[in-house]
């Protein structure tokens, strides 16, 4: 436990403050719940900025290039809720929200950054055997970002920047339950989102973006609390700019009744 801890602190240094932040972790194993149990947790993990997942080139009207700089993909750290539903055998919902903020400054100005998301979906089981699981989850996310940059001598605000994306995903989770107490989960991921923002005044977009995941976890479970350990990574072929490789972290802690 320490020294995941410490990799995820570790690790934390590759993020940067993210505009408009996907969440990128599975934090679930292919076991579903029995119908009318709820599992609800809190839960650290990475990001996908897709603000950086797409060099946008300049239109008429902006004096500043937006992403044309940047062309390798970026994460960020986020934090969220999550609530699993069984509802019938063999089919789950599934549920979240999270939180990405990030600030800083120059010489001239200061800004801040919000992103919130959203997540539905379904878990369905496709196979049991003795011990072990195999599960599709299909889900709809959607994002939203703004990021406000202010005069840092007189405190004016200078300009504000809107960013927006939604988008589909599906999961391949197999998991091996070892006892009541542990069970082992391999997922597999892809998503297509489609991305917009408004920079400077000026609307972008829409960009479709389409990236990739694997994800390894362990579940130790004594009931009714849980917590839950992942690690992983994201491959992000980013839009008019570098493939990039993202490392993927991700922590959970919370009950089952």
């Amino acid at each position: 436990m320490k020294s995941f801890v410490m990799l995820f602190a570790a690790a934390s240094l590759f993020y940067l403050s993210g505009c408009a932040v996907l969440d990128l972790s599975s934090l679930d194993t292919a076991v579903p719940l029995k119908p009318g149990h709820v599992e609800a947790a809190v839960y650290l993990a990475d990001g996908l900025d897709l603000s950086s997942a797409v060099v946008i080139e300049q239109v008429q009207g902006s004096y500043e290039q937006s992403h044309d700089e940047k062309l390798s993909a970026s994460g960020q750290l986020l934090g969220g809720l999550k609530a699993n539903i069984g509802l019938f055998p063999g089919t789950e919902l599934m549920l979240r929200a999270y939180e990405s903020d990030g600030n800083g400054n120059n010489n001239t100005e200061r800004w801040e950054r919000n992103s919130t998301g959203y997540k539905a979906g379904l878990k369905i089981q496709c196979r049991k055997k003795e011990n072990t699981y195999i599960s599709l989850a299909p889900a709809i996310n959607i994002v939203q970002g703004v990021s406000e940059h202010w005069d840092i001598e007189n405190g004016d605000l200078l300009w504000k920047n809107l960013y927006d994306a939604y988008g589909f995903e599906l999961q391949t989770l197999y998991s091996e339950v070892v006892s009541k107490y542990l069970t082992f989960t391999g997922v597999v991921r892809a998503n297509v989102d489609f991305y917009s923002e408004d920079y400077h005044g000026v609307k972008y977009g829409t960009y479709t973006i389409f990236h990739y995941g694997m994800r390894g976890n362990m579940m130790i479970s004594v009931k009714p609390l849980f917590l839950i350990l992942e690690l992983g990574g994201e491959y992000v072929p980013v839009v008019k700019g570098n493939s990039t490789f993202l490392p993927g972290l991700g922590f959970g802690v919370g009950l089952r009744f």
